[in-house]
Order: C-alpha cells, then structure tokens, then sequence
C-alpha cells in the first residue's frame, strides 16, 4: 500500500493522470483567489515537494487542510516575485487586511519597504 500525500500548489500550474481522469491544479492568485473550476490542493502517492520543490508544492498536514506550520510561507513568499509584482493598489489592501501601519508611506518602493520590514519583524 502506497502512501497518499497532500500538498497545495504555490505557484505555476500542476496537471497529473492521464485521460479521461486528467487533472490540472492552479496556484492561487496574488488576492489568494482560486480561479473558478480548480483546485490548489493535490492528493497523490508522489512525494511532489521532493521531486520539484517546496517553492512550488507545501506538503499539507493530514487532518487539515492547513500548511504544516514550519513550511507556511509568508505572503511574499506566496507568488514567483514576492510583494514586487502587486501593484500599489495591491500592496495598500494588504497592509490594510494585515494592519500594517504604512505611516506616510505612498510609492510603492516605501510601501515595500514597511511591508518588508514588517514581515520580518513577526518571523
């Protein structure tokens, strides 16, 4: 009997099995939206984290649907570029959704740089 693992994709798009029973997995988005009709969670017997990485598959832990916790990524780990690819607009509704105090901050270089701060400040 093999072992079943769980992880969620992180980033990129993942697809396994073969016709008629093709999957295809989607990382979520920058919002941690998950696009209509797919999954970001993969159950499978391959070890996905040891075979492509954990900067693209987090093992998931098996009575929950939750990251086990040394492997939870911060939000600027969660895309390929970090907080760099949100937009202004982006950044400010995080900082908001995070209640991170921006202070005087208003381009996007020096909200990047509370952000930045901050985060490394709660690991």
């Amino acid at each position: 009997m093999t072992d079943t693992h769980r992880f969620r994709i992180t980033s990129g798009k993942h697809v396994e099995g073969t016709e008629p029973n093709l999957r295809t997995y989607v990382a979520r988005d920058q919002k941690g939206q998950l696009r209509e009709g797919f999954s970001d969670i993969i159950e499978t017997d391959k070890p996905l984290d040891e075979l492509f990485g954990t900067d693209k598959f987090r093992r998931l832990s098996e009575e929950t649907e939750t990251l086990e916790p040394e492997e939870a990524p911060s939000p600027q780990e969660t895309s390929d570029g970090g907080l760099d690819e949100y937009t202004l607009a982006e950044l400010k509704e995080l900082a908001g959704e995070e209640n991170i105090d921006l202070g005087g901050a208003t381009k996007k270089v020096d909200v990047l740089v509370v952000m930045e701060r901050h985060y490394q400040g709660a690991e």
